[in-house]
């Protein structure tokens, strides 16, 4: 989150409506809500990339910058930082406090900083995302530790415009069917916001290592069924105009908790 490079995108109506049609429905409070700056860095510039993402989280840390930051890497060398907030307001009001530390921080030793990190950068994107509880899956008492569990798998499914109902029904079928072989291992799915490639649904698995997690998956496949997992998948594809996925861990020495988060 850093001065002079944030945008602000139209309103992103699906995923407005999308939350108020949950709230309303189930009397629950809104999905977790996200904004994730996207840092594309240079292969040859990622020590110098990570020396400056150092300062900026020692200086929102010096300062008590009250939202968690959460700093992924995947690698084709993104960094994603995770800021979990309440809503689109809470952008603003985070933008506010953070000038108010550059104002005692001072803003000659920010632009070192800010200038910095730009010399390593390719390009950076910024967006919104919301967590989907009915499209997530969470056996019974699991407890994620990140850092027990920093290698992270990403899914990305690009739906086709229109669609959208029959995706996420398509989804609620995946989580019955882990839920019906009692399978250990969840997945969290989001749906992207402002400044996504709309629509977008991605989720999450987690594990110890790479060998850990694809393990665990060729099992998972096993018990799931081999013929109703790849029948589900072709469900699944026939409602996306592309779909990708990215691998890459936790960095909890590049992310930041405020102390009561702690």
């Amino acid at each position: 989150m850093r001065r002079g490079i944030f945008v602000f995108f139209m309103v992103a109506i699906m995923v407005a409506i999308g939350s108020l049609t949950i709230y309303a429905q189930a009397e629950k409070p809104p999905p977790q809500f996200y904004f994730v700056e996207d840092n594309v860095v240079k292969p040859s510039k990622v020590n110098e990339f990570e020396a400056a993402a150092k300062e900026f989280l020692a200086m929102i840390e010096k300062y008590q910058f009250p939202y968690p930051c959460y700093t992924y890497m995947a690698d084709d060398f993104h960094y994603y930082f995770v800021y979990p907030m309440e809503n689109f307001s809470d952008i603003d009001k985070a933008y506010k406090v953070f000038y108010e530390i550059l104002a005692e921080f001072g803003e000659e030793k920010w632009q070192a900083i800010n200038k910095q990190m730009g010399k390593t950068l390719e390009y950076l994107k910024q967006g919104t995302f919301m967590e989907q509880p009915a499209l997530s899956y969470a056996p019974q008492g699991q407890q994620v530790d990140l850092e027990k569990v920093p290698y992270t798998y990403w899914g990305f499914a690009y739906g086709k415009p229109g669609l959208e109902r029959e995706l996420e029904a398509n989804l609620k079928e995946w989580v019955a069917l882990y839920k019906s072989k009692e399978i250990p291992m969840g997945f969290t799915t989001y749906m992207g916001g402002l400044g996504t490639d709309m629509p977008l649904y991605f989720w999450t698995l987690r594990a110890e290592n790479a060998a850990e997690y694809w393990q665990l998956d060729e099992k998972i496949v096993e018990e799931l069924g081999p013929e109703k997992v790849m029948a589900l998948w072709n469900k699944t594809l026939a409602l996306l105009r592309k779909y990708e996925y990215k691998t890459g861990l936790f960095r909890p020495d590049l992310s930041y908790l405020p102390k009561e988060n702690k």
